[in-house]
């Protein structure tokens, strides 16, 4: 469980002090999928770097209780004279964890993704999607309790996007993965997820918690976008985030 109290986190300046988020009360259990919208400069990511551990609060506590916890940044961040499985791998060195059943492990998380035919490729020859399901597969490899995915779509292209969305979306489904999403696109929080926190502007302040029920026969985000109540919860969300 995470639970996060009247935490608020604030960075002193050359000439005053700038509050990236104010009061933030959470609690995410274990299996839950949480989206963070908010907008641009709001602190979602300075959220996520405080479950994570990077900084502390300025005020108020966090209590994550989740062994392993693993951040899925934006960028990729792949070592580009590593093949795919070397950098799959990477995490697992720098943890001392790499061992012949956790580099099986990683190997089956690429073939999963599509990739098995791509190990002794470079990062060069692999197109955007492809390189996020190897950043993908470096994070899981550690066997994260918590993952954390800050924007991990938002460089791709609108299709990749989408297919990124449905592949990802089914895989940590399929693991019983704790996720925290943090999203500017209001339309994959909601078809991602189980709950939307809405965060105000600077500083960011919790203002809406809603619990997403679609009605769609499975989680798969691509059907869920085609659900009867989709358009609610986005007016819903909209009108939040207008009025924040």
């Amino acid at each position: 469980m995470l639970k996060i109290r009247n935490a608020s986190v604030s960075y002193m300046g050359l000439k005053e002090i700038t509050e990236a988020v104010k009061d933030i009360n959470l609690q995410v259990n274990e299996g839950e999928f949480i989206s963070i919208v908010g907008p641009s400069g709001c602190g979602k990511s300075t959220l996520l770097s405080l479950i994570a551990g990077l900084i502390r609060p300025t005020e108020g506590s966090v209590k994550n209780t989740f062994n392993r916890n693993g951040y899925m940044f934006q960028q990729d961040f792949l070592l580009p004279w590593r093949n795919i499985l070397d950098n799959a791998v990477l995490g697992l060195e720098i943890a001392q964890k790499k061992n012949k059943i956790n580099k099986k492990y990683a190997e089956e998380l690429l073939d999963s993704m599509g990739l098995s035919e791509f190990k002794n490729y470079y990062p060069a020859e692999l197109s955007g999607g492809m390189r996020q399901r190897v950043a993908l597969a470096r994070t899981l490899a550690l066997k994260p309790d918590l993952l954390l995915l800050d924007e991990p779509f938002s460089a791709l292209d609108y299709q990749t996007r989408l297919n990124m969305q449905q592949e990802v979306g089914l895989m940590l489904r399929r693991e019983k993965k704790t996720v925290i999403l943090v999203t500017h696109d209001i339309s994959e929080a909601i078809a991602m997820s189980d709950k939307v926190i809405i965060l105000t502007k600077r500083p960011g302040r919790v203002i809406e918690s809603i619990e997403i029920n679609l009605n769609c026969a499975s989680k798969a985000p691509m059907s869920c976008r085609s659900a009867s109540n989709f358009g609610k919860y986005f007016n819903q969300i909209w009108g939040v985030l207008n009025n924040a």
